[in-house]
Parts: C-alpha cells; structure tokens; sequence
C-alpha cells in the first residue's frame, strides 16, 4: 500500500495480510518514513515477521512492560504480530532487544524462590478463569471422541483464486480459506442435523437453525464470535461479518454478541503451521471442527508425480449424541464439498 520514502502517519495502512482464517488491514501504529519493504505482494511469512521498518519513529511501551516511554529510536520494525516489537539503540540497528510480551492484563503476584531457581507466579484473568473451567468441564463431562480426514485443496484453491481475481477487479475483499470452511460447514450441517444439536436433560435437542461460532485469539485471550444463520448467508456476507467481528474483538469492544447462541464450532490454526491437532468441545454444543495447515504431497496422476496442497480436518464429538457412523459421513460431506466446490451454493 505504501512504497519505500512515502510518509507513514498513524492509522495509514500498511499492507493486507491473508491468513487461512480472514483477510485483514495492517494500519500502522507509528508515525515516520518507510526506509524499507522487506516483503513482496504475496510472499510468504511467519507469524510474528517483520515486514516492513520504518525511519525515526516513536515506539511507546507500556510502563507494565518497560520503563521507557516516548523514546527517540532509529528504526522500528513493524511486524505481523501485535504483540511484538523491535527497538534499535541507533539507526545502524547493532544492538537489537527483543520484547514479546502477554499483554497488561495479567499482574504479577507473588515470586517463589528455590535456591537459584525461581519461579513467577501471575494471577489469571476472570476471562481465563472462565476458559480454564469450561474446557475443565468439557473434558471432564463429555465423552469425546475423534474421527479425522484429509482433504486434497487443489480446485478450491484454484476456485477461490479465480473468485479473488474477480473481487479485487471489483475493489472488494478477497475470501480466505475460512470462509470457504465456514460456508462448507454450514451447508453439510443442513444435512447433519444431530451434529447441529445439544445433550441436555438426557435428551438430545436439535436446533432449527445454525449459528456458526469460530474460534479468535484476542490480547485478552480465546473468544468465540457467532455468524447467525450461517447456512442462510452468501460466502461474501459470511466472509465480510467474520472480519468485522474479528475486528471489534481485537479493538476490545464489549458485548458485541450477547445472549446469541453457538450450535457449532470451528477451530483453525492453520496459519501457525499446525499439522494436525483436535479440538475440544465448546458445550454445549457436540462437536468441533478442527482445521489444520495447507501442506504439500507427492500424489501419482497418470505415471506423473505432481505436488498437490492438503489439508488435514479433525472432528471431535459428544459420544452421547454421535456415533462413529454419523461423524464420518458428516466429515466425508465437508471433504466432498471442499473438493468440488463448483457444487457449493455460494449466494
């Protein structure tokens, strides 16, 4: 968005950075010059990379964290991780300090010593409290089990590129692979309707709707937003309300989705290089879905080895409610949908 020598001010943006779970705007925090760009349009990075420096700026750390605050410094790498900075001592950049930090809202209470050793004891948010009780109960109460798949994301890329090239030609936002998972899933619980269900009272409830919650990291910890009536909603009005709540959450505003129900879940670390991981369930609903990273496989086509991109699913289940039968047709109907996705209704 910027070039090298332009003038940066605070708030203008810096770049569009895709992850498999959204599109987001990366605005600049300082104020100075872009002395350099150290990244390409459409090169890959790690969490946490810089991608940019800019010249003379102002870097202001929290007295929590640091006792300086407006300090002059050279350089400031802008990075793709909120939570972390770089601060050189000149502008030649020699000396380099690493901070990476938590955040404010955890505060120290007590430090143990043991010989040489010591540990530090921090006191745990209510919100953590509440996330350590309720995965607690979860594992504790509900009779998990897990059924896993592996999807071959060679059309859906292909698709999603072609649909991408056309909403930027229109000046819209791009879809990322999130969205095409949320639209997937939504679309096979139509069909499943005891995934899209709760255990309750030794019953089990089926819901009449499908309210799709999915998992974000926020400085303040794991939040789970909800798109109501997902299976109702085009990709494009599913893909925009996504980044918006993703947005508000990370800007901390509160109460944006009180009293507004999740029948089911979806859980990507995909952009943290995870191979594969399972997920626990959020009750009261009876499953998870699980999405991993794209990675990349030798597959044998017509006496030709060709690399084609995979990615690994996983669904954990209520035992209660599903069976082993249930949970894989419900997998095999997301992986036939991720791997024709002509056939997806997408408005």
């Amino acid at each position: 968005m910027k070039t090298e020598g332009q003038d940066v001010k605070v708030g203008d943006l810096l770049a569009e950075i895709e992850t498999d779970k959204s599109v987001m705007e990366l605005e600049s925090l300082y104020e100075g010059i872009l002395f350099k760009n150290l990244v390409k349009e459409g090169e890959t990075i790690p969490v946490g990379a810089d991608i940019c420096i800019l010249k003379n700026s102002e870097i202001i750390f929290d007295k929590k964290i640091s006792n300086t605050t407006n300090e002059k410094i050279g350089k400031t790498s802008i990075c793709a991780h909120d939570n972390y900075f770089k601060k050189s001592k000149d502008s030649s950049g020699s000396i380099d300090t690493k901070l990476k930090f938590r955040g404010n809202l955890i505060n120290l209470n007590k430090i143990n010593a043991f010989g040489k050793y010591s540990t530090t004891r921090y006191e745990s948010t209510s919100l953590e409290k509440f996330i350590a009780n309720k995965v607690s109960l979860s594992k504790k109460n509900v009779p998990h089990f897990y059924v896993e798949s592996e999807i071959n994301l060679y059309s859906l890329l292909c698709f999603r590129k072609k649909i991408n090239k056309f909403l930027k030609l229109n000046s819209l936002s791009s879809l990322s692979i999130n969205d095409f998972f949320l639209k997937i899933t939504a679309t096979a619980l139509n069909e499943f309707k005891i995934i899209n269900s709760s255990w309750k009272d030794g019953n089990i409830e089926t819901y009449n709707f499908i309210n799709l919650g999915f998992l974000v990291n926020t400085k303040v910890g794991l939040f789970i937003p909800v798109i109501e009536n997902c299976d109702k909603k085009n990709i494009l009005d599913i893909s925009k309300e996504a980044k918006q709540l993703i947005i508000r959450l990370r800007s901390c505003e509160k109460n944006i989705q009180k009293n507004k129900p999740c029948t089911f879940t979806i859980t990507n670390l995909g952009m943290y290089g995870v191979q594969n991981f399972l997920g626990i369930i959020n009750e009261p609903n009876v499953g998870i879905l699980s999405v991993s990273s794209i990675s990349e496989r030798l597959k044998l086509v017509n006496n030709v080895l060709i690399n084609y991109p995979f990615v690994r699913i996983s669904l954990s289940c209520d035992h209660r409610v599903l069976n082993g039968v249930e949970a894989s047709e419900f997998l095999n109907k997301i992986k036939f949908l991720a791997e024709n996705p002509h056939i997806l209704p997408l408005y």
